[in-house]
């Protein structure tokens, strides 16, 4: 490993809300990295419960720069993007409360975006932790365990895909529909702020992978065969309690590859949009039903 100072930070954006019961396996995570340049960010969102302590004991036993906020609730989203407002890494690494990040995870993701300028995010495989296999899971696990199924990379090697190149696929329009996946398995550049801009404050299950969205016009992909995170599951996650309350952005996420992206997609998803939204299109289509009666 190089001195400290000749590597680029990476600054580890850690979102934060009644967190107590996994926090310090997180925060573990990021004191046994093998990557040493690091600053983290830890953004609470009004937490009640045990999880302002175990941040300020974090910070008192860690030799890097470590900052607490606190952050008036406003969304998921707003958390996330606040911890981005305060980062002055070279690189942004986030980390929820309920995750894990392998020991080589920074090192590894850095060494690929040093090594590809062209790059905006590299993102990894992860696994699944969970103590109970209820419905919730089983769904998860059957539907998410692989992101990356429909791309067809190699399992054994790192692949780079343009981003154009993504949305141009057949495949775009399959299932799972977050090919990059949660932003604890991502890493990328702290300037693509200024192009990308920060995380869709009116989204709420796929404010990530909106978010990834904006990459894939502006940059190309790294994917990491390997799994270099631990993506937990649990019952109090934000994205069961989404689940639990319908929150669904499926049709806010096909009005926007309707309104910003139809031109980069392949021509059958264009034309499952168009069929969606356009009013010519859907007119049409309502006068050859009507016809058919």
């Amino acid at each position: 490993m190089k001195n400290r100072q000749l590597l680029p930070m990476v600054s580890v954006c850690i979102p934060t809300y009644n967190g107590a019961a996994y926090l310090d396996d997180a925060f573990r995570s990021v004191e046994n990295q093998t990557y040493k340049n690091l600053e983290v960010i830890i953004s609470d969102d009004g937490s009640t419960d045990d999880t302002l302590n175990q941040c300020r004991a974090f910070k008192e036993r860690v030799d890097f720069p470590v900052t607490i906020l606190n952050h008036i609730p406003c969304g998921i989203a707003e958390n996330w993007n606040h911890c981005m407002r305060h980062v002055s890494g070279t690189y942004i690494k986030f980390l929820f409360q309920d995750d894990i990040l392998k020991p080589d995870c920074i090192t590894t993701m850095v060494q690929i975006m040093e090594a590809h300028p062209q790059l905006g995010l590299v993102c990894c495989k992860r696994d699944l932790i969970y103590k109970d296999f209820n419905r919730f899971v089983d769904g998860f696990v059957k539907n998410f365990t692989d992101l990356q199924v429909n791309l067809h990379v190699p399992h054994d090697q790192i692949s780079i895909l343009s981003g154009r190149t993504i949305l141009k696929l057949p495949s775009f329009k399959n299932k799972p529909i977050n090919i990059i996946g949660e932003p604890v398995a991502v890493l990328f550049k702290q300037n693509s702020i200024d192009t990308i801009g920060f995380f869709n404050n009116n989204m709420f299950q796929l404010v990530d992978y909106e978010y990834w969205l904006r990459f894939f016009k502006c940059y190309s992909i790294g994917f990491i065969p390997q799994s270099l995170v631990q993506f937990r599951l649990h019952e109090t996650q934000a994205s069961f309690m989404n689940k639990q309350q319908e929150l669904n952005d499926h049709d806010i996420y096909y009005r926007l590859l309707y309104n910003s992206y139809f031109w980069y997609l392949h021509p059958n998803f264009k034309w499952l949009l168009l069929k969606r939204y356009h009013p010519l299109v859907r007119f049409m289509i309502h006068i050859k039903s009507f016809f058919r009666i």
